[in-house]
């Protein structure tokens, strides 16, 4: 995620990329004499080129209205989806296969 920063901090940062250039040191080099982490190097040379590869991947989130039914007493078929940061959606059957083709996505 492109963070915010100050006019004076963003300067410090676009010079170190001014600096690099005019060394004609390799980037990995260039960071390793000044101290400085590969990728932390990086995320500011494309910020300095215009093209920052760190940006938010975040979408806004979708939601699915599903039909609702009452479950019957004893129901034991489920399924469970759990997704990727943890999040769990309990579905109990029925459910149509193109309903569960979307939560999925």
């Amino acid at each position: 995620m492109l963070m915010k920063y100050s006019a004076e901090e963003r300067q410090s940062k676009l010079s170190m990329i001014n600096q690099w250039q005019a060394s004609k040191l390799s980037k990995k080099e260039f960071c390793r004499q000044h101290k400085i982490s590969f990728h932390y190097f990086q995320y500011w040379h494309a910020i300095a080129q215009g093209n920052p590869k760190y940006k938010s991947k975040k979408k806004h989130p979708v939601f699915l209205q599903l039909p609702t039914a009452p479950v019957s007493q004893g129901v034991t078929k489920q399924i469970e989806l759990i997704y990727p940061k943890g999040h769990r959606l309990i579905l109990y059957y029925p459910i149509e296969l193109s309903q569960l083709r979307q939560l999925m996505k």
